[in-house]
């Protein structure tokens, strides 16, 4: 028996690059709302490693960065690995809901902290 095996497709497909764009937005949104309220005193940064640079810009600069660089490696690897993309695409989610989770938490407490 031969085994089929999925060739690599030169595009990333629409979910991927749906899933992408939401891990992205929902990074730099974080990263933009943790620099607002550390320079107005309204919170600190419960992450020791982000702490030192959570009221200066390099924050933002950063995480988008770093979503970046999540977003592409994971679309390289749904071009390259068709095979796994129901894995990839579960990361991606994974990502976005703990995203999508830091983003509900703001919610909250930004009416209390006001």
């Amino acid at each position: 028996m031969d085994r089929v095996i999925a060739q690599p497709r030169k595009r990333p497909s629409r979910l991927t690059l749906l899933l992408a764009t939401a891990l992205i937005v929902l990074d730099v949104t974080d990263a933009v709302l943790t620099f607002w309220a550390t320079n107005k005193g309204l919170i600190y940064e419960g992450n020791p490693l982000i702490a030192s640079i959570a009221d200066t810009w390099a924050i933002i600069a950063l995480k988008t960065i770093m979503a970046l660089v999540i977003a592409f490696v994971l679309s390289y690897l749904d071009m390259r690995r068709p095979h796994k993309q129901r894995i990839i695409h579960n990361g991606f989610a994974c990502m976005c809901m703990i995203e999508a989770v830091i983003m509900v938490q703001w919610c909250f407490t930004l009416p209390m902290i006001l």
